[in-house]
C-alpha cells in the first residue's frame, strides 16, 4: 500500500503453523516497468559475488566489477543473476535513464538479491502479448532461494521479507 510519502511497502511472511521445524526458502517477486532493460543499472552491486541462472550446482562465483548493468541480459539472454550480499537490510536504485527516473529499493529479510529478466514470451501471468516484455521489466528481488540459503522456521515461528519502494525523478 501507498503511505502519506508516495512509498510502496510491502511484507511477504512465512508462518510454520505445524508442531515440527519446516524449512522454507522464498523470492519477493516484483516486476519494473523500465524505458529499456539494456539501458538501466542497479546501484551498489559493485563487488558483489554473483551467479548466472543454474549455475549454483556448478559452484560458478563471479564478482560484479561494476554496478549491474541491465545489458547483461542481451549480452547472454534471459534469465536471473543472483548476488550473495550477506545480511540485510539492501538499500540499491534501479536508475533508468530512458524513463528519466529511478526507483529505491530498500529490503530486509532476504540473504541474496536477485535481478531476473525474462524473455519476449513470458510475463508474470503467463505467457504475454507484449512482444517486447523482455526489453521493459526487470525484476529485483530479495529472497533467500536455493537450499544452501533455505532457512528453518520452528513450529508458531515467522519470518518476514520486507521491501519499500520509492519512485524519484533523475
Amino acid at each position: 500500500c501507498l503511505d502519506e510519502s508516495d512509498t510502496l511497502k510491502a511484507e511477504f511472511r512465512a508462518t510454520n503453523t505445524d508442531s515440527e521445524p519446516y524449512s522454507c526458502t522464498e523470492l519477493f517477486h516484483p516486476f519494473f516497468r523500465v524505458g529499456e532493460t539494456a539501458k538501466t543499472t542497479i546501484s551498489n552491486t559493485k563487488g558483489c559475488h554473483y551467479y548466472w541462472r543454474s549455475e549454483p550446482e556448478y559452484g560458478y562465483r563471479r564478482m560484479l566489477e561494476n554496478d549491474f548493468c541491465g545489458g547483461f541480459f542481451k549480452k547472454i539472454g534471459p534469465g536471473f543473476v543472483v548476488c550473495e550480499e550477506g545480511k540485510p537490510p539492501y538499500r540499491h536504485d534501479l536508475i533508468d535513464p530512458v524513463l528519466k527516473r529511478k526507483v529505491e529499493i530498500t529490503y530486509e529479510g532476504g540473504r541474496q538479491l536477485i535481478m531476473w529478466n525474462s524473455g519476449p514470451d513470458y510475463s508474470p501471468c503467463g505467457k504475454s502479448d507484449s512482444p517486447d516484455f523482455g526489453r521493459r521489466f526487470i525484476t529485483v528481488e530479495a529472497g533467500n532461494c536455493y537450499d544452501d540459503y533455505a532457512y528453518t522456521l520452528k513450529p508458531g515461528e515467522v519470518h518476514k521479507v520486507r521491501g519499500v519502494f520509492r519512485v524519484k525523478p533523475l
